[in-house]
This record gives structure tokens, C-alpha cells and sequence, in this order.
């Protein structure tokens, strides 16, 4: 059974702010074996100084939280879709005659 430990980070370049830029780059592993590192990717580019940080992973966000639901009952008339039905119609008509064929 593995279990995820860390989180690995490279800092790269930095924010408007004058923040670090942090990019997660992949996750290490523990195993019954030891420790594994899978790295997703790694940063290319002189703002990289070649280091990676390993960090505890952030607990994610709630599955269970409310999320938003849609109203029970949908208006299924949509007003504007007649009005662009017919000239498209018209014009593929004119194009087809035309061109003497499918268009």
C-alpha cells in the first residue's frame, strides 16, 4: 500500500507581486519498499535554478460540499434561435444555388 507524503514544487520565476511562482511538478511516494518520486514535469527555462521543495500535500477540497443545483424547471424556449434558424436556412439555400451544388 503506498501513500502519498509529498508534494514536489519548483519555484519558478516569480509573480507580479514579487511572490515566488510556485509549479507542482509531481508527488513522492512511500511504499513498503521506501520512498518513490513520480515526476510529471519539470521545469525548462532560466528562471528554474534546478531545485525542487518537497511539501506536504494540501488537503483537497471537500467532495462533500454543497454544490449548485439547476432550477426544477427549465424554460425550454430560447428566444433567439428562430430568429438565427431562418437566415442561415436562407443563405445555405442561396449559396447551394449559387454554387450549383451541396454546400
Amino acid at each position: 500500500m503506498s501513500k502519498r507524503r509529498y508534494d514536489v514544487v519548483a519555484i519558478v520565476g516569480r509573480r507580479k507581486d514579487d511572490k515566488p511562482n510556485y509549479v507542482n511538478c509531481g508527488v513522492v511516494i512511500q511504499t513498503d519498499k521506501g520512498f518513490s518520486m513520480k515526476l510529471n514535469s519539470i521545469p525548462a527555462g532560466n528562471e528554474w535554478n534546478g531545485w525542487f521543495q518537497l511539501f506536504e500535500p494540501r488537503p483537497k477540497p471537500d467532495a462533500a460540499a454543497p454544490q449548485a443545483t439547476a432550477p426544477a424547471e427549465f424554460d425550454d424556449e430560447i428566444p433567439f434561435a428562430h430568429a438565427w434558424a431562418i437566415p442561415v436556412a436562407g443563405l445555405f439555400c442561396a449559396l447551394s444555388q449559387i454554387g450549383g451544388g451541396v454546400v
